[in-house]
């Protein structure tokens, strides 16, 4: 069972390398669409209530 399959992604290591500024541009694409507008939304709700 134990057979060598050939992969068009890794090469048949295992390992995808990926470069740091793919990384950061969809972790930062990710937070800019799901936790910056709840963050800013919960950060204007006491501040409307203070004035």
């Amino acid at each position: 069972m134990k057979q060598a399959v050939s992969c068009n992604f890794c090469g048949g290591t295992g390992r995808v390398g990926r470069a740091v500024r793919e990384i950061i541009r969809e972790a930062v694409e990710w937070a800019a669409e799901n936790y910056w507008p709840e963050r800013e939304a919960r950060w204007q709700q006491p501040n409307k209530e203070a004035k």
